[in-house]
């Protein structure tokens, strides 16, 4: 799901675990996550909610949550931030990450 300033909040506070992407169109280490998210999204869909930002679009939300460099994840548990990640990562390292939060909070 695209995230805007008008919908963001809402949908991080309605999930136990949410992961947010903060990405860009010129993005190349964004480019080639976007499958490995996609399947996640799939893999772990109605345990995890996933939606993604546009920080070229959106910049006060990538600023209000401090996204520094992208691609660049964000965890939240109920709104509340839960952990983050930035880089690039891999398929396994990227599920492991959302298999630790998931133990924890989904």
């Amino acid at each position: 799901m695209e995230l805007s300033e008008s919908t963001f909040q809402d949908f991080v506070d309605r999930y136990p675990l949410t992961v947010v992407e903060f990405w860009a169109s010129w993005c190349g280490p964004c480019k080639t996550m976007r499958p490995i998210i996609r399947d996640m999204a799939e893999r772990y869909r109605g345990k995890v909610a996933f939606g993604k930002v546009n920080i070229e679009r959106h910049r006060k939300l990538a600023e209000a949550n401090d996204v520094m460099s992208i691609p660049h994840m964000v965890f939240f548990s109920y709104g509340k931030t839960a952990g983050s990640y930035h880089g690039k990562m891999n398929r396994k390292k990227m599920e492991g990450n959302i298999e630790r939060m998931a133990r924890k909070y989904a």
